[in-house]
């Protein structure tokens, strides 16, 4: 269960990125 919320945790940093990249 950890492991899983690490990868979920790496998924939304992931997308956060990806949203300031679109934004700037």
């Amino acid at each position: 269960m950890r492991f899983r919320n690490r990868f979920l945790i790496i998924f939304i940093a992931e997308n956060a990125l990806s949203a300031v990249a679109v934004a700037t």
